[in-house]
């Protein structure tokens, strides 16, 4: 999560906006690294291109999974059903909730949509013990 941030730091700048990582840097998750690099690039961007403010990435844990949430200070959503619906316009757009939920799912997690104002997306996934 901490390099995703840094390199989206740029992009934020570039429009004025800034991207900050919160939380336990030290929570150890059982995800595909290219599944979940995906899954925080929707996010990200999406909270880049749709909302405003600050967007925080908070990584945290909880019993027995992981959670990664994106937030920025941006408007609400509509419809938390329609939000993840595959909706492509010829040009791709609206894939990107639909396929974050399923590469999460494919690693036993879940992506949903937490609030609406401000618009928060979660990543549950499972938690792994080393040693």
């Amino acid at each position: 999560a901490g390099e995703h941030v840094e390199d989206w730091r740029p992009r934020f700048a570039a429009v004025g906006r800034t991207i900050e990582l919160l939380g336990d840097r030290d929570v150890v998750a059982l995800v595909s690294p290219g599944g979940m690099g995906q899954i925080l690039d929707v996010l990200i961007d999406n909270a880049r291109t749709h909302g405003d403010g600050t967007v925080a990435v908070r990584i945290g844990r909880r019993a027995d999974h992981a959670e990664v949430t994106v937030r920025d200070e941006g408007r609400s959503i509509d419809d938390r059903a329609e939000v993840f619906a595959r909706r492509a316009d010829g040009d791709g757009h609206g894939l990107g909730l639909a396929l974050a939920r399923t590469l999460a799912e494919a690693d036993g997690g879940a992506v949903e949509l937490v609030s609406r104002r401000p618009t928060t997306f979660r990543i549950r996934v499972p938690v792994t013990t080393i040693g």
